[in-house]
């Protein structure tokens, strides 16, 4: 497992997704995490308000608290076929315990209880190879190319000669 940071966390509007990245701590790997939509709107606001602001973070640690645990560590691990999977451990009187949890609220539990994130090195190496994507007719290419004008790629406002 590599210990991970969260370096930035961005909105992508056009698909209302959040963007997690993640970085090793040497600071040579990184791992980006697309948040689904209603994921998204809970991290975003326990992120915007630590420590207590969504009601399902405060519902996990009464939970917590009333089971006698402490959360230790949060693992994402790559698993072929199905993506990350995220871990939040947790310490307690039967030892300790991994509670299955979506990959981003493992990221947002890891930041609220300020623990440490671990990825599987397999999330960085595991992927099956893409096919090559097919040869494009060069034909249809040169017709294309034979349509342009230079004037197809300027502003014809800032292409005018400055007024003397």
């Amino acid at each position: 497992m590599i210990l991970m940071r969260v370096t930035e966390m961005k909105s992508c509007p056009e698909h209302l997704q959040t963007i997690v990245v993640l970085e090793d701590v040497s600071g040579q790997r990184k791992l980006a995490i697309a948040v689904e939509p209603t994921e998204s709107r809970r991290l975003g606001q326990e992120v915007r308000h630590p420590g207590g602001r969504h009601p399902i973070y405060e519902l996990v640690d009464a939970v917590l608290q009333a089971c006698q645990t402490t959360p230790t560590r949060v693992t994402l691990e790559y698993v072929p076929g199905a993506g990350l999977a995220g871990r939040l451990f947790v310490f307690g009187p039967a030892g300790e315990v991994p509670i299955p949890c979506y990959v981003s609220d493992a990221v947002a539990l890891a930041m609220r209880n300020t623990i440490p994130v671990y990825v599987s090195a397999n999330a960085f190496s595991d992927f099956p190879p893409v096919a090559a994507a097919p040869p494009e007719d060069g034909r249809e290419v040169a017709r294309w190319l034979a349509r342009l004008n230079p004037s197809d790629f300027s502003d014809v406002a800032s292409d005018r000669p400055a007024a003397e």
